[in-house]
């Protein structure tokens, strides 16, 4: 008599359901992973594709024109997002100290090393895109001292930036080139780059940064407090949007405002302009654009990227294997978007004149980083940055060190 029926399969069929157990595992980013701050962190990558090579118009009747959208937001987004992983990182609701401090520090800092080396190999590529991750290195080292902070000293140290350091980065390197000291032109001046005069100065994007960490010191189950971030987050947008709206048209237009800027800012002159000329206007810092880093940019934007994190933290059980794909490109974000600079460099994507690379560069990404988190798990550039950061962290632990 044969075997009886099905005995030869079960041993293949329990292999293959182990298998498939274990890959969705890794697809669902396993224990640790907050899946709704990887489907945030996603939609900046994605965004900054759109900012980067995505054609966009002021006409919201349009695709183009929502796409506009993700320019600066999407980068305030990646900030606000790096501010959870701290606050995540560090402890969550409960701050870690003593050793465990220790060795989240030392993990920040190899973190921060290592995105500058990146940063520096991508630069050498020359696309005209403003890179971040050597701005990203700098938060990482300037959010050290405040890895014990609670919720509400971080919101308002975070409150605190956005109101004075837009003043900052707006008057600040004017002073210094009216003094006839030079702006930063090479490495030696990145300090001063990263904190004051570069794309995107810590003296207001801390303010993202901190307000995020904020936000990872809180229960990111909590219904009230995703309600909150979306409620919240929104009016701020609405009410910044509109005010600044209102006020820069009493003070002679978005346009004519930037128009003085240019004309008496000492960055577009020959020669830097005389301490008794004109000043750019202070009616700069009434406008909200992209990139404009003034108060009613930091809460609009700011607020429009904290309704973002509360709509993703929504993502319930359905709806992390929906956005599966949004997760895994962000849980694989350094990877992205450093190919996304070698295919920009290689194929020469900014100038295009259809959205029709934007979409392939969207859905390969999407495609291959659900692929790769299903088979591998994690991205090879986070693989390798984890593992140098750990065994930083290891050989700082260890006593005959």
């Amino acid at each position: 008599m044969g075997a009886p029926r099905g005995t030869t399969e079960r041993p293949a069929t329990r292999a293959a359901g182990d298998w498939l157990r274990r890959h969705l595992r890794l697809l669902g980013g396993g224990e640790g992973r907050v899946p709704g701050v990887d489907v945030a962190r996603g939609i900046a990558i994605l965004g900054m594709f759109t900012a980067h090579v995505g054609v966009t118009s002021d006409d919201l009747g349009t695709l183009p024109g929502w796409l506009s959208i993700a320019h600066g937001r999407s980068s305030i987004l990646f900030a606000l997002v790096a501010g959870i992983s701290v606050g995540i990182v560090s402890g969550g609701p409960r701050p870690v100290g003593g050793p465990a401090l220790v060795a989240v520090r030392t993990r920040l800092l190899v973190r921060a090393a290592l995105l500058l080396a990146l940063v520096a190999l991508l630069d050498l590529l020359g696309t005209r895109v403003a890179l971040i991750l050597g701005f990203y290195a700098a938060y990482f080292v300037l959010a050290l001292p405040f890895l014990r902070w609670r919720p509400p000293r971080l919101a308002a140290l975070a409150t605190v930036i956005a109101v004075v350091g837009p003043a900052a980065a707006h008057w600040g390197p004017e002073v210094l080139a009216r003094a006839g000291l030079r702006l930063p032109r090479d490495g030696s001046g990145a300090v001063t780059d990263f904190v004051l005069t570069g794309h995107y100065p810590a003296v207001v994007w801390m303010a993202y940064v901190l307000a995020g960490m904020a936000i990872g010191r809180c229960d990111l189950t909590s219904h009230r407090l995703r309600r909150g971030l979306v409620l919240g987050g929104l009016t701020a947008t609405a009410l910044a949007g509109l005010l600044s709206v209102r006020l820069a048209d009493a003070a002679g237009g978005a346009d004519a405002i930037r128009r003085q800027v240019v004309a008496t800012s000492s960055d577009l002159a020959p020669d830097p302009h005389a301490w008794d000329a004109p000043w750019p206007t202070g009616a700069f810092l009434l406008l909200a654009g992209p990139h404009d880093d003034t108060t009613f940019e930091a809460v609009g934007s700011g607020g429009f990227a904290v309704a973002v994190v509360g709509l993703c933290l929504y993502a319930g059980r359905v709806g992390r294997w929906v956005l599966a794909p949004l997760a895994a490109t962000g849980a694989m974000a350094l990877t992205v978007y450093s190919l996304q600079i070698v295919a920009i460099w290689h194929w020469d994507l900014i100038g295009s004149e259809t959205n029709g690379p934007l979409a392939v560069m969207v859905l390969v990404t999407l495609a291959a980083t659900t692929a790769w988190r299903f088979l591998l798990g994690r991205g090879p550039l986070e693989r390798l940055v984890s593992r140098v950061a750990d065994g930083a962290a290891r050989l700082r632990e260890s006593p005959s060190r």
